[in-house]
């Protein structure tokens, strides 16, 4: 169902609302787009992970996107030129859980079924649930449910106007009222009672919108937890990192980043044997602010609007 997030589908879905003709559609579009945004952000930073050198543009592009689109990952060789590929686990298990049979998708779009003895198998943890890319989409609904949220609540925390008339006459003096308002403030037009008063009720309290923009934090805080990247926040050490010192690295505690840290060495070194190369990787640079920026995202939100 979600194996294939790179079709127009989702893009199809925003044009088709591209001009909403009521507020269902608004909603919807508003929601597509906020997945896009959250999508792309997640999923750029889940294939930032990794620096690779010594390795061309087209094969460093089918790494990071085959670890990303799969749990099971192989390298082989195809018409003299080693490929990288996702691939599903076939056949039989072994003693040890090891598949013996993986169906691969080779460049010209054909299906190739490749023994475990012939092929190079990578995965990003050692025990396998759902892929990188299943947990972008997953975190990318969420947070665009939230940003709906945020939108509704800054509309609610306007004042509403409950402007009482007598008669029908009077309706076209409270339009024209309304039209000269440049602040976006809903009214609610009714027909005078004489139990009730002209008023203006806040329906929503403005310090809502902050624990909205928390909870946005929160969500992307635990994205971070349970793909191991929160350990990569530390604001005391941000060096480069060689994935063969993991082992005695400080900075590196969480199992889940470390299992997928030593899960890809061990992936590149057995390729290199295979195929006889020498590429290279390590924990990027950049991966650091990344993640410390989205653990920041919106955190003195609260603490400005208290101030205020």
């Amino acid at each position: 169902m979600f194996g294939d997030l790179n079709n127009n589908n989702i893009i199809d879905k925003l044009l088709y609302y591209i001009a909403p003709t009521n507020q269902l559609e608004e909603t919807e579009l508003n929601k597509v787009k906020w997945f896009n945004i959250w999508y792309g952000v997640l999923a750029n930073i889940m294939t930032g992970i990794f620096d690779y050198d010594n390795v061309s543009k087209s094969l460093k592009r089918r790494i990071k996107q085959s670890f990303f689109c799969s749990n099971y990952v192989a390298g082989f060789e195809f018409e003299g030129v080693p490929v990288v590929a996702p691939v599903k686990p076939m056949g039989e298990r072994n003693a040890w859980n090891e598949y013996t049979e993986f169906s691969a998708m080779l460049p010209d779009g054909k299906s190739l079924t490749l023994k475990y003895d012939d092929c190079v198998i990578g995965h990003n943890y050692t025990i396998t649930s759902i892929n990188d890319n299943l947990m972008c989409y997953h975190y990318a609904e969420m947070l665009a449910e939230m940003e709906q949220s945020v939108l509704n609540s800054v509309i609610l925390s306007r004042l509403t106007d409950l402007i009482e008339v007598e008669n029908e006459n009077q309706v076209r003096e409270v339009i024209d009222q309304i039209n000269k308002r440049k602040q976006g403030n809903p009214f609610i037009i009714s027909k005078a009672r004489p139990d009730t008063e002209s008023k203006s009720t806040a329906l929503t309290s403005p310090t809502e919108v902050t624990k909205y923009y928390d909870s946005i934090r929160d969500c992307l805080n635990e994205f971070l937890t349970v793909t191991g990247l929160s350990s990569l926040v530390n604001p005391n050490k941000k060096e480069r990192l060689i994935v063969d010192e993991v082992s005695s690295n400080d900075d590196i505690k969480n199992t889940l980043l470390t299992n997928r840290i030593e899960n890809m060495e061990d992936f590149i070194e057995e390729f290199n044997k295979k195929f006889n190369m020498d590429i290279e990787v390590s924990v990027s640079d950049n991966i650091y602010s990344a993640v410390d920026d989205l653990s920041n995202i919106n955190d003195k939100g609260g603490d400005d609007y208290d101030d205020q």
